[in-house]
């Protein structure tokens, strides 16, 4: 491949923040993920014994 650029191409840099941005990502969504999954049986046990009689 050639090093030349084509009128097509563009530089871009990846600001050093991204890095930062995506590790709270990451560790949010795991957060929510680890705490949802036993929490769901429990508030569905929840809503079948208080809410769904009524």
């Amino acid at each position: 491949m050639s090093e030349r650029a084509t009128p097509n191409q563009v530089a871009a840099e990846i600001d050093d923040n991204v890095n930062q941005y995506l590790f709270w990502t990451v560790t949010w969504v795991s957060a929510v993920t680890i705490v949802g999954i036993p929490l769901t049986p429990i508030v569905a046990i929840i809503y079948w014994v208080w809410y769904a009689p009524r």
